[in-house]
């Protein structure tokens, strides 16, 4: 139950955990199972939450929404630590390693498990916000002004590239359907 008490610790935001796993690359697996399960969970609460509105089919549409949230979950994941990663280190000049990025910034999902519980899922999205910047900020070494903007352009920099897949795939949707 070891990774269970790192994802708590992850959770209770341990800025030394973050530093910690971000140096251990024993831990990739188990990061990778972080973001897997933090992904399903959304899937399955976003199903759960469409089927309470009306009954019926959605409950299919329900399940079927777990394999795209948990695609797209370890996809944001990788490549925000990606844009991270590179924003930190060129823009700003921090010193470390993508595999650190990646782990700590994969633990940073944890209290994003929250979403199972009622009440405590409105928080879990912005407890893991918070995550992310505690991650960033003991595997960069970079000051909080430095931390934040590396974040939020990471942030923007990944919303706008899937903004732009989600419109293309309107406009193909609509000329293959034979709209204007």
């Amino acid at each position: 139950m070891d990774w269970l008490n790192r994802m708590v610790r992850a959770a209770k935001l341990d800025a030394s955990f973050f530093k910690q796993v971000g140096q251990d690359p024993s831990k990739d697996g188990e990061a990778l199972v972080v973001v897997a399960i933090a992904s399903v969970l959304g899937g399955v609460v976003n199903g759960i939450l469409i089927t309470s509105s009306r009954l019926g089919w959605q409950l299919n549409l329900s399940i079927a929404s777990m394999a795209p949230e948990f695609i797209i979950g370890i996809l944001s994941c990788y490549a925000v630590a990606y844009l991270v990663f590179r924003i930190g280190t060129e823009l700003f000049g921090a010193r470390t390693r993508f595999d650190a990025v990646r782990r700590s910034l994969a633990y940073a999902n944890a209290p994003g498990l929250l979403g199972v519980i009622p009440c405590l899922g409105v928080i879990g999205v912005p407890w893991s916000a918070v995550a992310y910047f505690v991650a960033d900020h003991e595997i960069l070494g970079l000051s909080n002004d430095r931390t934040a903007l590396t974040l939020g352009l990471s942030w923007v920099v990944w919303f706008a590239f899937l903004s732009s897949v989600a419109l293309l795939g309107l406009a193909t949707a609509r000329i293959v359907a034979g709209g204007n």
